[in-house]
């Protein structure tokens, strides 16, 4: 036991250190995304997954929500503190769920930004390791506009689905 939480701090301390408990904020938004119930289920789940992400979250930590929500950055900020907040929203993916499986063509982008408090520093940090993966990514002057555009066209395509008993891939056929 005291060998793990020597191990934590020492991992919390690098730089680098901000990957774990991003990684599993990441996870807890795939799943979140892929098994949605319910609004207060949702946000149940998520207090859930900040819950145990909490024992990884150290003095330099950085979070970045991958959920595409336009409320779970103020949910998370309000339990670990807006300073370790970075926006962001995925653009330009096509993946798809059957069943429990998962499909793509194309892997998309992270868009991200910076709000006060937040030090640019932090966002700088986060596209240094970024940059390092293969994770697509654009940083944005103004996160907030791109979030809530993303939003207008969920909202747009959702209903367009829905009236016309199609799905997304269904949306962009001609005619």
């Amino acid at each position: 036991k005291e060998y793990r939480r020597q191990r934590q701090m020492c991992i919390r301390d690098r730089p680098w250190g901000m990957l774990i408990p991003l990684l599993v904020l990441a996870v807890m938004s795939v799943v979140l995304g892929a098994f949605p119930g319910p609004l207060t289920e949702l946000f149940t789940q998520l207090a859930a997954a900040l819950d145990t992400m909490a024992s990884s979250v150290g003095e330099n930590t950085v979070i970045l929500s991958v959920m595409n929500g336009i409320s779970s950055e103020e949910i998370i900020g309000e339990r670990f503190g807006m300073e370790r907040m970075l926006h962001a929203v995925a653009l330009g993916m096509d993946a798809m769920h059957f069943g429990s499986g998962l499909l793509y063509t194309k892997a998309g982008k992270l868009c991200l930004g910076v709000l006060d408090p937040t030090p640019r520093e932090k966002l700088d940090a986060v596209t240094e390791l970024l940059d390092r993966t293969s994770v697509g990514y654009t940083v944005e002057e103004d996160i907030l506009h791109r979030i809530w555009s993303k939003f207008m066209i969920n909202v747009g395509i959702n209903q367009t689905c829905m009236v016309y008993n199609t799905t997304y891939s269904g949306a962009m056929e001609p005619g």
